[in-house]
């Protein structure tokens, strides 16, 4: 079975998202060819923060891209104003990185240059404050297509622990709301 190829955005860089992708990316090589997307800097900052000896390269296309175990390709989006974005803060700067990212990684989906997009958090006040008025990832995803009827699933794939079942998927009919409000909107 061929690998699909894989973006992952960086989500807010002052977020725990470049460690989790860092800290991540030996053990997916068995399942896909991943890409990293976001800026490459904060990648090797999350590096050295973890100690590992990943090589964190820039590239400019996907075909460039030869990631390995120990090789993390990066895609770069944003400017460098992330670069002074300090750990652990709320700022728009990081807000407008994690939308630049994602806005990347749905424009190669939608060249059909990858298979698809797995996205670390985002920080919804960083985006907010950087001007993008979303409640999250899906609605964003959602813009970014072109489409008005959309939905966030869930999707568990057929396994022994289903006993042969076809799998399960479950779609959110709320999101991002306080539970006295979820009544009202079903």
């Amino acid at each position: 079975m061929k690998r699909p190829v894989l973006a992952l955005t960086v989500g807010d860089p002052a977020g725990v998202g470049p460690e989790v992708i860092v800290g991540a990316w030996r053990a997916i090589h068995d399942v896909c060819r991943p890409i990293a997307v976001g800026h490459p800097q904060v990648l090797r900052r999350a590096a050295d923060l973890l100690g590992t000896s990943i090589d964190v390269r820039e590239i400019r296309s996907v075909a460039e891209a030869e990631s390995s175990p120990d090789v993390l390709c990066c895609l770069r989006s944003g400017s460098d104003d992330v670069l002074d974005v300090p750990p652990a803060t709320i700022d728009p700067r990081a807000g407008q990185a994690a939308y630049d990212a994602l806005r990347a990684a749905t424009q190669l989906a939608l060249a059909d240059e990858i298979d698809g997009i797995v996205t670390a958090p985002l920080h919804k006040k960083a985006l907010w404050e950087a001007g993008h008025h979303y409640p999250g990832h899906t609605e964003m995803l959602a813009e970014f297509c072109g489409v008005s009827d959309f939905a966030m699933m869930l999707y568990l794939p057929p396994s022994a622990e289903l006993l042969g079942r076809a799998g399960l998927g479950v779609v959110h009919v709320t999101l991002h709301m306080a539970l006295r409000d979820v009544w009202n909107h079903l």
